[in-house]
């Protein structure tokens, strides 16, 4: 009877690992550049060689722990998960987020900003990390979506930053001396954070939502 409880366990073991992962889904193998199949696992029935790197066109893309990967051109991605201690560093290009079936871009890890690369964040899609911090360093960013992580700050570096789309969200630290600008509107659910720099918003909005509130640590004007 022992024996027979401990084969049914095994199935329902096997069944649930079985149906955790679906036909078209990525893990990374190693750490490396995104853009080598090499690097990548395929699950088809079982977990085996990929044929290519994944893209938005393919299933749950998830980055393992202690793996490191680096993006050096433009790319479109959903689902994709970056596990605790897994790393993603954006070297070049445009990383794109598209909205697709759940979360579409989550961040328990690490996510690195090279200065130069830039974010675009599509209509409906979601970025979530709330414990990931994003220091990003691009001329500009757009974001039509929601960006909800712990801190996403707009970094010194390539001059004055730009701020594009009409989106959402959670958190913003402007820590730019050069300044940001506002090229739409962006609505803020918990903190505006002013460090450094000016924040210019022209003829588009910065809303803060009864949620959200404001922070100054830059001891001066930082809103015109």
């Amino acid at each position: 009877m022992k024996f027979r409880f401990l084969l049914l366990s095994l199935f329902f073991l096997c069944s649930f690992s079985t149906f955790a992962q679906s036909s078209g889904d990525y893990r990374s193998l190693n750490s490396g550049i995104w853009e080598s199949a090499g690097n990548w696992e395929r699950f088809t029935t079982a977990w085996g060689t990929a044929p290519s790197a994944p893209t938005s066109a393919d299933g749950v893309i998830t980055i393992q722990s202690s793996h490191s990967l680096t993006i050096n051109g433009s790319r479109t991605i959903d689902e994709t998960i970056i596990n605790s201690g897994g790393t993603v560093q954006i070297n070049s290009g445009t990383l794109t987020v598209n909205d697709g079936t759940g979360t579409d871009f989550d961040i328990s890890g690490t996510l690195l900003w090279a200065t130069g690369a830039l974010l675009t964040v599509n209509s409906g899609a979601l970025v979530n990390g709330p414990s990931a911090n994003v220091f990003y360093r691009g001329p500009t960013m757009t974001n039509n979506g929601t960006i909800n992580v712990s801190i996403f700050s707009m970094e010194g570096g390539p001059g004055n930053q730009t701020i594009n789309g009409v989106g959402n969200m959670s958190n913003i630290t402007l820590g730019n001396s050069s300044g940001v600008t506002l090229g739409g509107d962006q609505t803020i659910t918990t903190l505006l954070n002013f460090n450094s720099g000016l924040l210019s918003t022209g003829s588009n909005k910065i809303i803060i939502t009864t949620t959200g509130s404001i922070q100054d640590n830059s001891g001066g004007q930082n809103l015109y």
